[in-house]
């Protein structure tokens, strides 16, 4: 009797023990923890088709077995290179970065007032007169010839340049002379011919104010003399050589 108690005791412990490893092997198998930092954490799957995920610190560091594309949560995943790692597609320097033909400038406005100098003043109006009469030789061109480069632009120039002009006289409380030459001017014969007296103009008007600086002192009408001289020389004649050349 005894003894048959005892061979009943040892086959429920055999049961048993199949049972635990039954239980480890699954454990082991589906989703189990990497004991070490970097180690192969969980295999990740074993069915076709499906995977279990890993934890750990080495976790998925392993692809997982079977038809599954295994899945790691741990440090590790995703550490080979990037594809397209290259350098990106026109990186170059921005196109039309260059300088162009026929940019603009500005004029500043200004702004001082008070009494000018008998040689101030004098200047101030010959500038005028002579700005009055670029202008209408190059509204003549324009309604002759249209609307051509770079005339129409010079022209819009000439406008800026007496307005500035016009402002010195106000804010210096002086008359402004009267426009004399606007639908007085007959224009040059042909295309050519209206370039070179541009040209000629554009020239003498250059160095009409730079003999004017030699003189002028007010702060205000100096930076408006060195401006449109400026103009004349680096914008206007530089546009009409350019142009009566192609």
């Amino acid at each position: 009797m005894y003894a048959r108690s005892k061979r009943f005791i040892g086959l429920i412990a055999l049961v048993l023990g199949l049972l635990s490893l039954a239980l480890i092997s699954s454990a082991w198998v589906g989703s189990a923890e990497a004991a070490g930092p970097g180690g192969n954490g969980a295999r990740g799957q074993t069915t076709p088709g499906t995977y279990q995920q890993g934890k750990g610190a080495g976790a998925g560091m392993m692809a997982g077995r079977g038809g599954g594309a295994g899945q790691g949560s741990g440090a590790g995943a995703g550490m080979g290179a990037g594809r397209g790692g290259g350098a990106g597609r026109g990186g170059g320097a921005g196109v039309g970065m260059g300088a162009g033909r026929g940019g603009g400038y500005g004029l500043l406005t200004p702004t001082e007032t008070g009494p000018l100098s008998a040689e101030a003043v004098k200047d101030l109006t010959t500038a005028i007169n002579d700005e009055y009469h670029a202008r209408a030789l190059y509204q003549t061109v324009v309604d002759k010839f249209g609307s051509q480069v770079p005339f129409v632009n010079i022209l819009r120039a000439e406008n800026t340049h007496v307005a500035a002009l016009t402002r010195l006289f106000t804010n210096h409380s002086l008359a402004v002379p009267a426009d004399t030459y606007a639908g007085k001017l007959e224009a040059p014969a042909t295309l050519q011919d209206a370039f070179k007296v541009a040209i000629q103009h554009e020239t003498e008007n250059a160095a009409m104010y730079d003999s004017f600086l030699k003189n002028v002192q007010e702060v205000d009408v100096v930076r408006v003399f060195t401006q449109l001289g400026t103009a004349s020389k680096a914008m206007h004649l530089t546009a009409l050589n350019y142009y009566s050349k192609l």
